[in-house]
């Protein structure tokens, strides 16, 4: 019996270590440990990190009890021309009735290019939590947006129009 518990503990600990999720060997950019944040009217939003990918990889191997193993592998490439740009943010209800609609939150390169949240569902595939995508009207909301941009936009923020006027939260490496 202890052999049978020592070989699921092996199996489990091998499929931990096999289990890897990761932004692809392109171009990959992200965020100090700084985190950012603005006061926007009634919410607070802030962003702890950001990740720029053309691709996002994930390999996954599992190991039987008999000792097989095998292996998953799933990828995601933006269009041709596009990279995905992913931030990780926490947007907060501090007071009041305001609620957040996407289409209220963009995204904004050195260029003027505006860009909106993608259907992102596939994040949770690669391991990143998601944020819901439907209007948010309280509460602490927190987990990884997805933008798909140009391949040469650089110095982005992200902008968020209230009735109150529009707040900026400018990401930097």
């Amino acid at each position: 019996m202890k052999t049978a518990k020592k070989i699921l503990i092996y199996c489990l600990l091998l499929t931990l270590v096999f289990s890897i999720t990761a932004c692809s060997q392109g171009e990959k950019k992200s965020a100090n440990n700084n985190s950012l944040k603005v006061h926007s009217g009634e919410w607070e939003f802030m962003v702890n990190d950001f990740k720029i990918s053309d691709t996002l990889n994930d390999i996954s191997t599992s190991v039987g009890y008999g000792g097989s193993s095998s292996s998953n592998e799933i990828s995601v490439e933006a269009e041709t021309g596009k990279k995905f740009l992913l931030i990780n943010m926490v947007i907060e209800k501090k007071e009041g009735t305001e609620t957040i609609d996407w289409s209220n939150i963009t995204l904004v390169d050195s260029s003027n290019n505006k860009y909106s949240r993608i259907h992102d569902s596939f994040l949770e595939d690669f391991g990143f939590k998601r944020m819901k995508g439907t209007t948010l009207s309280f509460g602490k909301n927190e987990g990884w947006i997805a933008f798909e941009v140009n391949d040469d936009s650089q110095d982005f923020k992200l902008q968020y129009e209230s009735i109150e006027g529009i707040a900026n939260l400018d990401l930097k490496n």
